[in-house]
């Protein structure tokens, strides 16, 4: 589950010129327009008097609905007083409109909610309508939109998805699955939050570290600002949710974030791993190495029916699934403390979603070799 958070005024323009179209975002707010986003996809070279029109329109109906439940439930709050003190006191018969007019509560002029939409040049001039989107939506421009006025910034950094693993296990390192565009993952940040339970005590989290949607109330897990987190005992229970702004350099795009689509579970009681990790707690000297060598068993073959049934049938269900098996992998391979590892049986995806971005991390470079046959796994050297 993903959500956006925009950076307030900001309308970002992100061209697409094989297909000759660009699309627009910005998010928008007013007496009956919920804080939220709004995305159009038009063809550059159409003018900005017919994607204006069309732009405006959206946020009228999007009003207009807003004002006709809110007038719903004045009349129905006015009937109850008039039925209980048998008088007619007007209670929320009339509302605002979008340009500062009283609307009566009566059949309502679409006309009352339509803004002024334009496009204004570097020297604040209204763009003509006959303007063609290429010219008008660029970067330092602005959208007028009523009284509010938005940045155009075009090709801003983008997180064009973001997601979270399946299972996340307590003491096992999770990373956000991220992909950009026009951004370096070097200069992203971060941020990641804990659901909060029944009856926690949250007044100790100051007003920026409280994110409450419609069903849970997220806190700011504090300093963890990584592409990686390892979540804690505290953790347990509860999902977790990652924000990602994209940047590049000193320029950052839209916030965007994902939910996990389960609860942190507790670890095993004991992994064998551990044991070894007693013995490589730390690197070793400048003029050693040290190098591991580890067969992962590929999920293509960990999968079949004939591996769970027969191969590893000692082994439950749930341990050999790749969403499960993934992170204790990471985090045993982590614990070796190795210079070089020479890995077999390594999963395409294994690879360039798990391993490569995590060792990337932490400086390291690796080649991949796959087999030739059908199955797509290989050997790694990291």
């Amino acid at each position: 589950m993903t959500s956006i958070r925009g950076q307030g005024r900001v309308a970002f323009v992100k061209l697409d010129d094989e297909k000759e179209r660009l699309t627009i975002s910005f998010k928008y707010e007013s007496e009956y327009v919920t804080d939220r986003l709004f995305t159009f996809n038009r063809k550059q070279d159409e003018t900005i008097e017919k994607s204006l029109n069309r732009l405006q329109a959206h946020i009228t109906t999007t009003a207009m609905k807003k004002f006709l439940k809110k007038r719903k439930s004045a009349k129905k709050n006015l009937s109850t007083l008039e039925c209980g003190n048998n008088s007619s006191e007007e209670v929320g018969s009339k509302a605002t409109g979008a340009n500062g007019i009283i609307v009566e509560d009566v059949e309502q002029d679409e006309e009352l909610f339509k803004l002024k939409v334009a496009v204004e040049d570097l020297s604040g001039t209204i763009m003509e309508p006959s303007t063609h989107n290429r010219e008008a939506f660029r970067t330092g421009h602005a959208l007028n939109i009523g009284n509010t006025k938005f940045l155009i910034i075009v090709n801003a950094p983008t997180v064009v998805r973001i997601s979270l693993p399946k299972v996340l296990i307590s003491g096992c390192p999770v990373q956000a699955y991220v992909t950009l565009e026009h951004a370096n993952l070097s200069d992203c940040v971060f941020s990641w939050w804990r659901s909060s339970i029944k009856d926690e005590e949250i007044n100790d989290y100051g007003e920026s570290n409280v994110i409450r949607d419609k069903s849970t109330t997220w806190l700011r897990i504090y300093g963890e600002v990584k592409k990686v987190y390892w979540p804690k005992k505290e953790d347990e229970g509860r999902k977790i949710m990652v924000y990602c702004t994209p940047r590049s350099g000193l320029d950052a795009g839209v916030e965007i974030s994902a939910i996990s689509s389960s609860s942190v579970i507790p670890p095993l009681d004991r992994c064998q791993f551990e044991d070894r990790h007693q013995l490589t707690a730390t690197v070793v000297a400048d003029n050693l190495l040290r190098v591991v060598s580890y067969n992962l068993l590929a999920n293509v073959y960990a999968n079949t029916k004939y591996s769970k049934n027969v191969l590893f049938n000692y082994c439950s269900i749930h341990a050999l699934d790749f969403e499960y098996r993934k992170h204790l992998l990471i985090k045993e391979l982590l614990g070796y403390n190795g210079d070089v590892l020479c890995l077999q049986e390594v999963d395409r995806g294994m690879f360039k979603h798990e391993l490569l971005p995590y060792f990337t991390l932490q400086g390291f470079e690796g080649i991949y070799a796959e087999k030739r046959a059908r199955a797509s796994e290989g050997i790694l050297t990291i």
